[in-house]
């Protein structure tokens, strides 16, 4: 018993390194921050749920991990008869602890990204991005422009000061993650960082684990569901709050990096404060589209907070270079300057500056050509993509594709996340016609088949090859030569590798209707044929050869995230069929003394639930868990 239990202490581990058995590179650590994290959580939750949890939690991971190494739709089946016979607390709890896991497999992704990203600015050499030429960094792309595009650093520093890039900060419903987990998991990231700096001294590193493994409690331990939908003021602070964490500092030093990378290539001068680089808009408080919490009152009260936040920011930074400038008043030439830059922040204020990049890299005619017909062919298809599904593929009424689309995802349920002010469809009562875009991209998302990202691409290069048989060396081309089209399909490419058509293929199975089930097989029959064509016009074998560290980290997260997907498929069948029974074993989690929310008090914290004790909240941490590992959900 004693060497099975020492088994399971180290299972989870093991599996993580038999995902991925090697480094990537030498300054690859990824799997040696996300084991310490996984480790550290692991005996967080042994102290606060009793070892039979822990190890329930590491049996589930090592059934996801067995699927994922040979796909074998038996051990959904038997994973999800293991999660359904958890009871209601316990099944909060293991749901909780996989979101959760997700969560620190993202902080420790962005250390280690960060972590490389410092090796290579410091070495000069981004020789092992070749394989992934859009990421680069200014002074490189600047560089470039000179040197292998033959323009002149004048024509650089020229077309750098009229154009603007114009970020629209929006209250975007996929932010699924409350602001105060948030701020936790800034500081996780800060601990995992600070305890791999080279100079850091024993005592360090033990107060800054112990500092660690306090963090990984308080963020386990916080409630990850809103309980109350958020008002559009609420999304202005939480908008805002970026600002002050990131933005205030983050922007002024790009534009120092900007005027370093343009001295290199020989322009001594900075780039003119009235020339707004980058300058920020905001949908927040504004939105017209639908929302019918946005009144005149909401968008003036929003103008206000902003207005004040502003405000706030300016006067703590004046503060600051009143203390370093040790004076209370500045002199003649200062203060002429800041007229100027107040008289040109509102000249400017309303001007938009688009970049040309038909001028910079004009394509050659071929790419023009063939891109013009992917273009027309694919929008052709996204527009009759409902037509498509309804009459396209199969002989299934539009009303009954409708409903497949809400059995086999659980958009029903998405509006419970109260990640949002905006409700989920324009009329409450509508059909698929009045679905926002975002819950119906977020519910596919959920189910890891994609639908609205794919949907089209796999007909439209049929369609241009089918016209001569040569385009696909066309593409091919424009795929090696041409970023603006390489970033595209790499994106679309990169949501295949997420994606899993075996995990919806289960939601079919256990939430549609017996009668759609041959709609859904011609759907994933399209999802292969497209990421075939796909493959063959990127030239690769398998997906994502092309990008070794971020097929790393999917690697690591897909055993998690699958967990999770049977999970809420299984909820849902449980939520949406009064016949469908399962037999709970006894209660799992021992609660310490000192917690202050043991699993049987969770269940408390939704009781207006209509469903049956601890589903709903089931249900929410599964999707809040997906979408965090699957990281663009809308």
């Amino acid at each position: 018993m004693a060497n099975r239990n020492l088994e399971k202490m180290a299972s989870i581990d093991a599996q993580l390194r038999l995902l991925v058995p090697a480094k990537v590179s030498e300054d690859d650590k990824l799997v040696e921050y996300d084991a310490l994290l996984l480790d550290r959580f692991l005996d967080i939750l042994q102290d606060l749920h009793g070892e039979d949890l822990k190890e329930t939690v590491q049996e589930v991971y090592e059934l996801s991990a067995e699927y994922e190494g040979k796909h074998d739709p038996k051990k959904l089946e038997e994973l999800g008869n293991l999660i359904t016979s958890l009871d209601a607390g316990d099944s909060i709890v293991v749901a909780k602890s996989f979101s959760h896991m997700l969560n620190l497999a993202n902080l420790a992704e962005e250390v280690q990204i960060a972590h490389r990203r410092r090796n290579k600015l410091k070495k000069g050499d981004f020789a092992d991005e070749n394989n992934a030429t859009t990421e680069s960094d200014i002074e490189e792309t600047l560089k470039k422009l000179v040197v292998d595009m033959k323009k002149s650093p004048q024509e650089v520093f020229d077309a750098l000061k009229n154009q603007t890039v114009d970020l629209v900060l929006t209250a975007h419903p996929t932010q699924s993650v409350r602001r105060s987990l948030l701020q936790k998991h800034g500081r996780i990231r800060n601990c995992l960082t600070q305890l791999y700096a080279k100079d850091i001294t024993p005592d360090d590193k033990q107060e800054l684990d112990e500092a660690l493994q306090r963090e990984i409690q308080a963020a386990f331990r916080t409630d990850e569901i809103r309980r109350t939908p958020p008002t559009p003021q609420d999304e202005m602070r939480a908008g805002m709050s970026y600002f002050h964490e990131t933005i205030w500092k983050g922007v002024p030093t790009f534009l120092r990096r900007v005027d370093t990378a343009l001295k290199n290539i020989g322009i001594n001068e900075r780039v003119p404060y009235n020339a707004p680089l980058i300058q920020f808009s905001s949908w927040m408080g504004g939105d017209r589209d639908g929302n019918p919490r946005v009144t005149p009152e909401v968008t003036r009260d929003v103008c206000l907070l902003a207005r004040m936040m502003a405000a706030n920011l300016y006067y703590s930074q004046i503060e600051d270079l009143m203390f370093e400038l040790s004076m209370w008043r500045c002199n003649d030439e200062l203060r002429v300057r800041a007229d100027e830059l107040n008289r040109s922040s509102k000249k400017d204020a309303v001007a938009k500056h688009y970049i040309e990049f038909w001028k910079i890299i004009p394509p050659n005619e071929p790419y023009r050509v063939v891109l013009g017909e992917v273009r027309d062919r694919l929008y052709q298809t996204r527009e009759r993509s409902r037509h498509l599904l309804a009459h396209g593929y199969s002989d299934i009424p539009e009303e009954e594709t409708f409903t497949n689309v809400e059995e086999a995802t659980p958009e029903l349920e998405y509006g419970r996340m109260n990640i949002g002010s905006r409700p989920a469809k324009r009329k409450p009562s509508g059909g698929i016609e009045t679905l926002r875009a975002i819950p119906w991209i977020f519910a596919w998302t959920q189910t890891r088949f994609h639908l609205p990202v794919w949907l089209g691409f796999g007909a439209a290069f049929k369609h241009v090859i089918g016209k001569d048989v040569r385009n696909i060396h066309v593409l091919q081309e424009m795929y090696n030569q041409w970023p603006f089209f390489r970033v595209t399909l790499d994106l679309v490419e990169m949501v295949f590798a997420k994606g899993d058509p075996g995990i919806a293929a289960l939601y079919d199975r256990l939430l549609v209707s017996k009668d759609l089930w041959p709609f859904g097989e011609q759907l994933r029959t399209k999802y292969e044929e497209t990421k075939k064509l796909l493959l063959q016009v990127a030239g690769h074998k398998d997906l994502l050869e092309g990008d070794p560290y971020l097929k790393q980290r999917l690697r690591l997260r897909d055993s998690y995230i699958t967990t999770l997907n049977v999970c809420q498929v299984y909820t849902l069948k449980r939520i949406r069929d009064p016949n469908y029974n399962v037999k709970l074993r006894p209660h799992i989690s021992k609660e310490s003394r000192d917690i202050s929310k043991p699993a049987d008090e969770l269940i408390t914290l939704n009781p207006t639930s209509e469903y049956a004790p601890g589903l709903e909240d089931t249900l929410i941490l599964t999707m809040k868990g997906i979408a965090a590992g699957m990281q663009n959900t809308g």
